[in-house]
């Protein structure tokens, strides 16, 4: 049995993606900084409908929010299953859809070799990706941290991703 949430839109203008260049201690504050962001609340925007059943929704979805009248359409950039909320963004080039730091757990990781961690660079393979984007990979507290070279839509963390050296898969994660 599902409960109905709430639906709450996030402006692209939101102060949330001002890019105020902060210092950090090290690269974990950095990456948690930049993870606190997409970390919605319902006072970062505004109330625009309700959902019947938040695990139908995925991040980057744009069919089936079933909201009108807006001047684009609405995608999700943010779920909150503890808060039963749904956050959506309107147009495709809004902020909140793209990121260059993805984080997993060890869990989601499946390693093929041992050795993994020691190169500094990776070659990112998703069914989502055109163009080659690279990432570095780190390890704080159980969390695998992707910085990833460019920009990439929020959605691909709904598909496996692949991480590879010269052309051989070293690891799999699937969210």
């Amino acid at each position: 049995m599902s409960k109905k949430g709430q639906i709450v839109e996030i402006p692209a203008n939101s102060t949330i993606y001002n890019n105020k260049k902060k210092s950090f201690e090290n690269k974990e504050e950095k990456f948690l900084d930049e993870i606190e962001k997409r970390k919605y609340s319902l006072f970062d925007g505004f109330i625009v409908g309700e959902h019947n059943n938040i695990n139908d929704y995925k991040l980057g979805q744009r069919k089936g929010i079933n909201i009108g009248g807006k001047s684009n359409p609405l995608y999700v950039i943010g779920i909150d299953k503890n808060e039963n909320r749904l956050f959506v963004g309107q147009g495709n080039k809004h902020p909140g859809l793209f990121t260059n730091i993805l984080d997993f757990s060890n869990s989601e990781i499946n390693f093929i070799e041992q050795n993994f961690l020691n190169p500094t660079k990776y070659l990112v393979q998703s069914p989502i990706i055109n163009s080659d984007i690279y990432c570095k990979l780190y390890n704080y507290n159980n969390t695998i941290y992707l910085e990833l070279s460019d920009n990439v839509h929020i959605d691909i963390v709904n598909y496996p991703i692949n991480l590879l050296i010269e052309n051989n898969i070293k690891a799999i994660i699937i969210k």
